[in-house]
């Protein structure tokens, strides 16, 4: 069987030149180090520290056809109003809900079948109301609409790259212009016991599509040399991606690697990991495990209003419960690190069980996480239910 793995490198801002001393971020190519030397890199703390306090619920109604959480969740922000949006596939939709008013704001329907036929709406980017992309990973193409669903264009991927870029639930695609940003899957074709420093060697982690052109460049960063170690399990071969403007910043999912950029060609390295982080552990992993043991660095935020970064981080837990049942990700407790400008840990918290850690996202106010975990017993399904949470300085 053929493992195709969607991926974007590690991330980083190394140490500022504040530091009173040298330290291994900025002295070390996390790139060109190995899995056990990554490990043993400490993680710098920060001479800030803050919390995450909560500071409002929201819950808004919806209707039958609709679900209270989504693998792939936006937010949007339109400067008067601000949306939750996420692509609502029973009815082939893209679905806003204003968070102040708490109610369905806007239903963009499309169509499943003839010309004007989109396949999935559940990878989107939005620009504006009038600038709605929407990535067709079936059909390798990418979708130009607008608030009223009409299909303003569509830019076709090249076929030989279609199974070479992705957008995932911790990595979503970015548009900028006429450029347009992908995780690139560096294991396409590859079957697990393939993967190996011949096989990734040099391979580029972002895929650049020029929807004029019609070309895709892959760009910086490369592959890095602990990933083909063997003995890490399959799901854990991942990296959460966060593009914007100014910066592409990736996190490892195994080992927390940071790795940053401002101009998409050089990269600079941090460690970034809750204080628990059991490196032991990771020494004795095998490569058939599900990786549910170890932490999943899952998605890299950031919150540009305080100049921080956020971590979503799920704990590493046994395979089975206390009765023998298997556990699954939505078992896992959730801690986010804060980090500062140079990803040196700036504090951390764990959420609630209740805690859904597909549907976290920042917004404008602060930190949006939804409690619609499914195996919480007390989940409203009629419901999109949100906590917010707000940073506060500690010193």
């Amino acid at each position: 069987m053929k493992y195709t793995f969607l991926f974007l490198l590690i991330f980083a801002f190394s140490c500022t030149s504040s530091q009173k001393q040298e330290t291994p971020q900025m002295t070390k190519n996390f790139n060109e180090m190995s899995l056990e030397e990554i490990l043993n890199v400490p993680i710098i703390f920060s001479d800030k520290e803050y919390t995450l306090e909560k500071s409002t619920e929201i819950d808004i109604p919806i209707d039958s056809v609709s679900q209270n959480w989504s693998a792939y969740p936006i937010y949007h922000d339109a400067d008067t109003a601000q949306y939750y949006v996420q692509g609502n596939e029973a009815i082939n939709s893209i679905d806003f809900y204003d968070l102040e008013k708490k109610q369905l704001h806007k239903r963009v329907k499309f169509e499943r079948t003839g010309n004007k036929i989109i396949s999935s709406t559940r990878k989107i980017f939005i620009k504006n109301a009038d600038s709605i992309y929407i990535f067709e990973g079936k059909y390798g193409r990418i979708n130009l609409v607008n608030m009223k669903g009409d299909i303003l264009q569509r830019y076709d991927i090249p076929k030989r790259y279609i199974h070479d870029i992705s957008a995932n639930m911790s990595s979503n695609f970015y548009t900028n212009g006429q450029e347009t940003y992908f995780l690139v899957n560096i294991f396409s074709g590859l079957e697990l016991n393939d993967i190996n420093q011949a096989s990734i060697g040099n391979k580029k982690m972002i895929g650049m599509f020029n929807m004029n052109e019609g070309e895709i460049k892959f760009i910086e960063p490369k592959a890095s040399k602990f990933i083909t170690n063997n003995k890490i399990p399959a799901t854990a071969l991942m990296f959460s991606t966060f593009f914007s403007k100014k910066n592409i910043v990736q996190q490892s999912d195994l080992i927390g690697i940071v790795s940053s950029s401002i101009n998409k060609e050089q990269y600079k390295y941090s460690v970034l990991r809750r204080k628990g982080f059991d490196k032991e552990k990771l020494k004795e992993m095998k490569r058939e495990s599900n990786g549910i043991n170890y932490d999943s660095h899952f998605l890299i935020l950031p919150n540009e209003k305080n100049n921080l970064f956020y971590s979503v981080i799920l704990e590493g837990i046994e395979e089975k419960d206390l009765g023998g049942n298997p556990n699954s990700y939505d078992d896992k407790p959730i801690t986010i690190v804060i980090a500062d400008e140079n990803f040196h840990h700036a504090g951390e918290i764990t959420l609630p069980k209740d805690t859904h850690y597909r549907n976290i996202m920042m917004t404008r106010d602060g930190l949006l996480v939804s409690n619609a975990n499914p195996k919480n017993p007390n989940n409203d399904e009629s419901v999109l239910s949100f906590t917010l949470y707000k940073p506060k300085k500690i010193k």
